[in-house]
């Protein structure tokens, strides 16, 4: 299939400010949700069942779905369009990533300068990507010593090891969710499965993807549902995430479902970025062992990514781009511009993560 997008030259061209520059990757670009998640790993939610039947992989394999590799192509294409619309403007998008962690953190947060230096205009496409990593490290290691300690001690850097992705730490408690044990799993499949018989309902003349999609777009009572299902239909009436409507006697998915939906679709849940409401039932749900809280800049399927792209620490067919660069292996000519480009993604996605934490912690002077 081809895809098309477009963009307004125009706007771009009246909306200058750096930060809008930065943030466009969002709100045009669309590389994180509203909620400040990645969108451009691989989720399991994306992956079509025959694909996953009969692709060859291992356990120590990361998921590169046909979507998961569309999703990668399309992130470069944008980003080396928008690169040239900048550049026509006289601005360079390094400049901007420079800008964000060298000045504005400190005038907006009140942190010091991370003092990054990406590669100049006229190194070579290889080059370039030989000088990135590091940079990309350093930031890392830069606000992980922020998050725990509360300051950056330039004195020590020299002599803190680079922080693992997963490891990372965030500077807010219990900042992501994620789905927990069994009771989890059984609410996932109920709910979410296409594989699920509760998806199937003669009195509907219809197929749904799923149970939830079926009570969210038709009218199914409990009397729909056949008496082989009735289990499964009890045991999630008990666990409160399907009710009934007194008036309508119509079977809907409680606002616990929703949250089970989030996490089947996203694989993690923002905290901070839910209502008091669903706060609530999400601790509740995290008392009852359906979820678990995790804190760390990045989410655990984000902090997979990133370890997929840069090294190979713990996927057996990661591209591993920061090893490869680093150790000198043979790399054709012409791969050295995607490279970049998604060095340049992953420096980006650190920078509207970081912006992101900070704002929700200490907000914008």
């Amino acid at each position: 299939n081809n895809f098309q997008y477009y963009y307004s030259w125009d706007w771009v061209n009246e909306n200058r400010d750096y930060l809008v520059l930065l943030m466009n990757f969002i709100h045009l670009f669309g590389y994180t949700d509203r909620h400040c998640r990645i969108t451009l790993f691989s989720k399991k939610s994306e992956l079509d069942i025959i694909e996953n039947l009969f692709t060859t992989k291992t356990k120590a394999s990361y998921m590169t779905s046909t979507s998961f590799q569309c999703k990668q192509m399309n992130a470069r294409t944008r980003l080396l369009a928008y690169k040239n619309v900048l550049e026509s403007f006289k601005i360079r998008l390094e400049e901007v990533i420079e800008w964000f962690f060298n000045d504005y953190i400190n005038s907006a947060f009140g942190l010091p300068s991370f003092e990054i230096a990406l590669p100049s205009k006229n190194s070579t496409d290889a080059e370039k990507c030989r000088s990135i990593a590091p940079e990309l490290e350093a930031i890392l290691k830069r606000f992980g010593l922020y998050a725990r300690n509360g300051l950056i001690d330039k004195d020590i850097l020299p002599w803190i090891q680079s922080e693992k992705f997963q490891q990372v730490p965030s500077t807010l408690n219990e900042k992501y969710v994620y789905g927990a044990g069994p009771e989890f799993d059984r609410a996932l499949y109920y709910l979410c499965s296409d594989q699920c018989m509760l998806a199937y309902c003669k009195h509907i003349d219809k197929e749904a993807d799923s149970f939830f999609e079926l009570l969210l777009n038709e009218n199914i009572e409990q009397h729909h549902i056949p008496r082989y299902k009735k289990d499964s239909l009890t045991w999630l009436v008990d666990n409160r995430f399907v009710k009934t409507d007194q008036a309508s006697k119509r079977l809907l998915p409680t606002r616990k479902a929703h949250v089970i939906v989030d996490l089947f679709e996203n694989e993690f849940i923002v905290l901070t970025k839910q209502s008091k409401g669903t706060i609530d039932t999400i601790r509740a749900m995290e008392r009852d062992r359906f979820v678990r809280f995790g804190s760390s800049l990045l989410a655990e399927p984000e902090a997979d990514y990133f370890s997929y792209i840069m090294n190979n620490e713990k996927y057996d067919n990661a591209l591993a781009l920061r090893n490869k660069y680093e150790h000198g292996d043979p790399i054709c000519d012409e791969d050295h511009r995607d490279n970049y480009s998604t060095f340049l993604i992953l420096l980006v996605l650190i920078a509207v993560k970081i912006y992101d934490e900070l704002e929700t912690k200490l907000g914008v002077r």
